[in-house]
């Protein structure tokens, strides 16, 4: 698992950027295109750690602007449903796909880790961050 696979989806989201000759604390600032292109270009000097929340620490708030978020016309989604499709999985035939796109995008653009990248070590967990 590699950070730059993922760390597109998450523009927007706050990050620490890590220069080498500079402060060991690190930038806080919204990830955007512009550090993404620098730490790509060049790696070795430079480091980005995204802040991320778990779902599992996500609030009834958050979960209905997901929820609002993904309705689509036709589709009836309830808040307890689509909840329970990302803690405990199981879309199978519940969901069609675009709804699962849709509430991916809308977990990612809050700063939800839905890709696991705080496990892998490649996020930070918002939760530790003072």
């Amino acid at each position: 698992m590699k950070l730059q696979d993922y760390i597109h989806y998450y523009i927007g989201c706050p990050c620490i950027y890590y220069m080498a000759d500079d402060d060991p604390e690190g930038y806080h600032m919204p990830l955007d295109y512009d550090i993404i292109k620098r730490w790509l270009a060049d790696q070795d000097e430079t480091d980005i750690k995204l802040i991320l929340r778990k779902l599992e620490d996500m609030t009834e708030d958050d979960w209905r602007k997901v929820t609002s978020e993904t309705k689509l016309s036709h589709d009836t989604i309830s808040m307890e449903s689509l909840k329970d499709s990302f803690i405990h999985g199981g879309f199978d035939d519940r969901y069609h796909w675009t709804v699962v796109n849709h509430s991916l995008i809308s977990l990612r653009k809050i700063g939800v880790d839905v890709d696991g990248l705080i496990d892998a070590g490649l996020a930070l967990d918002a939760k530790t961050i003072q």
